[in-house]
């Protein structure tokens, strides 16, 4: 998803501050941004952030093994490597 906005500067007041943002998760990883930009007086203020989002099938299989006593992991033929 992606806007853009016009609002009031916090700089010097004018009503002439765009706001544009993205926000949505692509290629595996959440990708939120944001930058504003005063058309009058120039004030610009940028923010972005990338965070990979977590396989849920992974993690939970990693928690499933870590619970897995000695003898259960030699039963399932597992070398501890899994």
């Amino acid at each position: 998803m992606s806007a853009d906005n016009w609002t009031n500067c916090s700089k010097c007041g004018s009503s002439s501050f765009r706001e544009d943002y993205e926000i949505g998760i692509w290629s595996g990883e959440f990708h939120a941004s944001y930058r504003g930009r005063c058309e009058d007086c120039g004030y610009t203020f940028t923010f972005k952030h990338d965070a990979p989002v977590e396989n849920d099938a992974e993690r939970l299989r990693a928690e499933a093994l870590a619970k897995l006593t000695p003898a259960d992991r030699k039963a399932l033929g597992l070398d501890g490597n899994d």
